[in-house]
């Protein structure tokens, strides 16, 4: 409907703090749709010599936040069934966290950064003119691979889950990372959804939304324990999942040094976040 075109004001207060040029801005905007593209352009303005090497680390550390903002395609629709509330705030969190680090790094910027600090101009395009059933019809042919790829998982996923449930895999598991409790408090029946996390975060919610269900645990408890989840198997995604994408952009060095500052302020910020929660939520 249009509303994405509509945001880029945004861009305004966090290349000022940043002391970000421009362009930088433009990619941070981008971010919103698609963090791959925006990173693709910062690089493209990397080999034009249009930014440095700090600007361009600084600006694709500040993605963090839309990025995880944009994470609300694959989590919600799984976290909303399984999780009610506890899952929207959750995600809530999850966002939180990447918009802190987006802040941290651009005060960072802020501080080694003498880039431009003009106001952003975003062209405002108008909204394409569809009738309700027109977008809807758009809507539900676009998220139909995420939604039968969601129905796909979760289904099997649950399956299989309560099967190592039944045989006590996660048991062995959660006998393993007890030891964790000592410098992360969380009760022993979230050690189970802390122990899901490292093979499928739906497996997690699964676990998670069931025991909520069954009155086992809160909603505080389950959103520490996937946090917990996120911090322990954090080194194991990041090289799973994120080496390939910040490789493929950045190129071997730049993406493994990205991949490290990324990765380590995702795991500080969790870490701190996780203690907020436990001490005064």
């Amino acid at each position: 409907m249009g509303w994405t075109k509509r945001i880029g004001w945004i861009a305004n207060p966090f290349t000022r703090l940043g002391r970000l040029k421009e362009a930088s801005g433009i990619s941070f905007i981008v971010s919103f749709g698609s963090p791959s593209s925006g990173n693709a352009m910062l690089m493209q303005l990397f080999r034009e010599n249009k930014i440095d090497r700090k600007e361009m680390y600084v600006a694709s550390l500040a993605n963090t936040f839309p990025a995880a903002l944009m994470h609300w395609r694959s989590m919600l629709p799984v976290l909303i069934p399984l999780l009610g509330v506890t899952g929207i705030l959750y995600f809530a969190t999850f966002v939180l966290i990447g918009f802190i680090k987006t802040i941290a790094v651009l005060i960072v910027g802020r501080v080694i950064l003498k880039g431009n600090t003009e106001l952003l101009h975003v062209e405002n395009k108008p909204p394409v003119k569809l009738k309700p059933v027109e977008l809807l019809q758009k809507s539900v042919r676009q998220g139909w691979p995420l939604m039968r790829r969601v129905i796909f998982i979760t289904v099997p996923v649950t399956v299989l889950i309560f099967w190592l449930v039944d045989i006590g895999v996660f048991d062995r598991i959660t006998l393993h990372i007890q030891s964790v409790t000592r410098f992360f408090p969380i009760p022993v029946e979230g050690l189970s959804i802390t122990a899901a996390y490292f093979g499928q975060t739906v497996a997690a919610y699964t676990i998670a939304g069931n025991m909520q269900a069954a009155g086992a645990i809160t909603a505080k408890n389950i959103i520490l324990a996937l946090l917990l989840g996120q911090v322990l198997s954090s080194v194991i995604s990041s090289f799973r999942y994120s080496a390939p994408y910040y490789i493929g952009i950045f190129g071997t060095k730049m993406g493994v040094e990205l991949l490290v500052y990324s990765s380590g302020l995702r795991i500080l910020f969790t870490i701190i976040m996780f203690y907020c929660i436990y001490f005064f939520a």
